[in-house]
């Protein structure tokens, strides 16, 4: 704790005005703190690490903000979002209509997207014993294929869109977008508190 007594003098000496002195960055297996002082980096990441409590950074999440210091309070500010990938919160949804063509044994609908930037959408088509109705099933792709892109272009703001399904015989789906659940951070370190 004699250590925060040091990393205080130092930063109202080299930080005045305070200001921010470094982020953090991570999700998924890795990410941390960056301090960008000359001295105490190290430290003061070690805390800053201990506060936000991610450990190794492991899990479906993504957290980023600033961290700043404070010289009239004489504590280190952590602010910033987390987006929790395990909880998501549905935005719209639509359903969508599947034919099985001619000689087809199924019919294979994949969507991935996250938001409106990434998105991949393809039909397949399993011909059941070499001979199938070709133009049937170009057709059914292309309107499934067509319907979802304008369904996603014109959802609101979203997150993520996935989905994995294969079809035997005519039916439906619902295609759903998604937002991560996001939390503010806000974290403070008393850097007063020492033996």
């Amino acid at each position: 704790m004699a250590e925060r007594k040091l990393i205080l003098e130092y930063l109202k000496k080299n930080y005045p005005d305070g200001g921010q002195i470094g982020t953090f960055d991570g999700g998924d297996d890795s990410g941390g703190c960056e301090i960008n002082t000359s001295e105490y980096s190290i430290e003061i990441e070690e805390m800053c690490d201990d506060a936000l409590g991610y450990g190794s950074w492991a899990g479906c999440f993504h957290a980023f903000g600033t961290i700043e210091f404070d010289p009239k309070d004489g504590v280190i500010d952590i602010y910033g979002d987390e987006e929790d990938r395990d909880y998501l919160i549905p935005v719209e949804s639509e359903n969508f209509e599947v034919s099985i063509p001619k000689g087809y044994e199924s019919v294979t609908v994949y969507v991935h997207s996250y938001g409106h930037e990434d998105v991949e959408v393809n039909v397949r088509g399993f011909i059941e014993h070499g001979r199938g109705d070709v133009e049937g099933f170009k057709k059914i792709k292309e309107n499934i294929e067509e319907g979802i892109v304008e369904f996603l272009e014109g959802s609101d703001v979203y997150d993520t869109c996935y989905l994995e399904e294969t079809f035997t015989e005519k039916s439906s789906f619902t295609l759903s977008t998604e937002r991560y659940t996001k939390k503010d951070i806000s974290l403070t370190i008393n850097l007063n508190e020492y033996d």
